[in-house]
């Protein structure tokens, strides 16, 4: 699937959110995952430990990912009762970040349900793109409208 996504950034994670494989254009917009070690490859990690100002616009969708992700990792650790390396990841986020803390302690389990994020590129430049819920009616229209264009 991701040798068909080719041209837009994708990747995949694990049920805790470790990263398993993504491709080139991920590298391209996210940089190079290679490039990070340790928990740093973790995305709840990443978002907790790192500055991710530069990914956000909306400061409240910001808040309802972390959320989300907290959330979503604490679905993780039922499903996943003897996954050491998921207690370490959560041991760990809790001694380093007083916001992980704060939001485990809170955290409903819960399938986070995807996000949306805008990327500040340093530049003036703008794109917008224009998609549908995949296998939603709007897909298969959108679909319809731009065969042909194609």
């Amino acid at each position: 699937m991701l040798a068909r996504a080719d041209r837009w950034p994708a990747a995949v994670y694990a049920a805790d959110w470790w990263l398993l494989r993504w491709n080139p254009a991920w590298s391209a917009l996210m940089g190079d995952p290679m490039n990070l070690s340790g928990h740093s490859r973790d995305q709840v990690w990443y978002e907790m430990t790192e500055d991710t100002s530069a990914m956000w616009v909306d400061p409240q969708q910001r808040e309802q990912f972390r959320d989300a992700l907290v959330g979503d990792l604490r679905v993780a650790q039922v499903a996943h009762p003897d996954d050491a390396e998921l207690e370490e990841l959560v041991r760990d986020l809790r001694s380093i970040s007083a916001e992980f803390s704060d939001r485990w302690r809170t955290a409903r389990p819960a399938v986070c349900q995807g996000a949306r994020k805008s990327i500040d590129s340093g530049s003036d430049v703008r794109m917008i793109v224009y998609t549908a819920e995949p296998g939603s009616p709007d897909a298969s229209r959108l679909r319809s409208l731009t065969s042909g264009a194609l």
